[in-house]
């Protein structure tokens, strides 16, 4: 009977050893496993806070519709302006530090405006001797009609769109800074919150209600 009683202790005692040696491998594990979903988690917040820093580029392209209304039809000439782009190109500098300087590209900019102003300047030409042939105006019936050559008609126009693009650079000028974080899948810049993917060097920023930016990193 001794005998029994010493094998049932032992066997207890070693059924209760393995089981403390169970919870320990299991403990050991749920740790690991713990500090594996930790380590995604910091590599994760660490990727995205990292990847954004960098100067992108934003381009503020008219779209052709809006370029139908506000060019296709000038002082009675309707205008072909199909393949033009009139676009302001704006940038977001990000620094780790947690700032972000918004500016316009100035000399980018001028110079996409002033491509446009040419190629505007013979759409225009185009639409004027379209239209003299429709209708078959001669120069002396159009000087008439207008009160200059055509040549000199064409110039006034575009010295009048000159003088606007040249106000609207004005404008453009200058810069400003915010503070931006990321917030899961949220870039929040001065309290707006932005939903953002980072792919390559493409940035995405959407907010209800407004435009998609497509920006791309310099």
């Amino acid at each position: 009977d001794s005998d029994k009683d010493d094998d049932k202790d032992s066997d207890k005692d070693d059924d209760k050893d393995s089981d403390k040696d169970d919870d320990k491998d299991s403990d050991k594990d749920d740790d690991k496993d713990s500090d594996k979903d930790d380590d995604k988690d910091d590599d994760k917040d660490s990727d995205k806070d990292e990847s954004i820093a960098g100067t992108y580029v934003y381009e503020e392209a008219m779209s052709e519709e809006d370029l139908e209304y506000s060019f296709g039809y000038l002082d009675g000439v309707e205008v072909d302006v199909s393949g033009l782009k009139f676009a302001a190109y704006m940038t977001m500098e990000f620094d780790e530090d947690g700032t972000v300087t918004m500016a316009y590209d100035m000399d980018k900019t001028s110079d996409c405006l002033e491509q446009f102003l040419e190629d505007y300047a013979d759409a225009l030409a185009d639409a004027v001797d379209t239209m003299m042939e429709d209708y078959d105006i001669s120069e002396a019936d159009f000087e008439e009609e207008y009160g200059s050559s055509v040549e000199d008609y064409i110039d006034e126009l575009m010295e009048e769109m000159q003088s606007s693009v040249d106000e609207m650079l004005e404008e453009l000028e200058g810069e400003e800074t915010a503070d931006y974080e990321i917030d899961g899948d949220y870039l929040v810049i001065d309290g707006d919150e932005f939903e953002y993917e980072l792919d390559g060097d493409t940035l995405t920023l959407s907010m209800d209600g407004e435009e998609v930016m497509v920006l791309e990193r310099e």
